[in-house]
């Protein structure tokens, strides 16, 4: 497929994923044994999907060392960039914005769950509820939500802002 498609199992050796725009989600899964690591999605544009816009998923597969960065993730159902059963993965400066959720399901901006190891630094998540939601054995750079200036941020922050 092209850059920013779908993409399924055993798709390493590593796979750069990277477009100006797209409409469709962008899937990495490592189902039933299968394998996807070392993949990058970068400098996309991924909105209006009915589901996620970003996924990372390896039920009973593996899905690690794969870096989602650069990206603009917009009005999508359910959650924006979503990682599932995944280790050492690297999420890093997305704009996650407007997820919409549906049928009582919350429009999360970037989650992680039953995860280890994951990487989640320099996003900005704006709109979602919540913007957040991230598995306690990941590594994320703090979460600004202060509005007004900024002085002596860390530079590995994360920005939560509601409209």
């Amino acid at each position: 497929m092209g850059a920013c498609g779908r993409r399924r199992e055993r798709v390493s050796p590593a796979t750069r994923l990277r477009t100006q725009s797209v409409a469709k989600a962008a899937e990495i899964l490592g189902i039933v044994e299968g394998q996807c690591d070392g993949n990058t999605i970068a400098d996309c544009t991924i909105s209006g999907n009915e589901s996620y816009g970003v996924y990372l998923y390896a039920y009973l597969g593996q899905c690690s060392g794969n870096t989602i960065r650069e990206n603009t993730v917009s009005r999508n159902t359910y959650t924006g960039v979503y990682l599932q059963a995944v280790t050492r993965n690297r999420i890093e400066d997305n704009n996650v914005w407007f997820t919409q959720g549906q049928g009582g399901v919350d429009g999360v901006g970037i989650r992680t769950a039953s995860t280890t190891g994951n990487f989640i630094l320099k996003n900005t998540s704006l709109g979602n509820v919540p913007n957040y939601d991230l598995d306690s054995d990941d590594t994320a750079g703090p979460i600004v939500s202060a509005s007004g200036f900024l002085s002596g941020t860390d530079p590995w922050a994360n920005f939560s802002r509601q409209p």
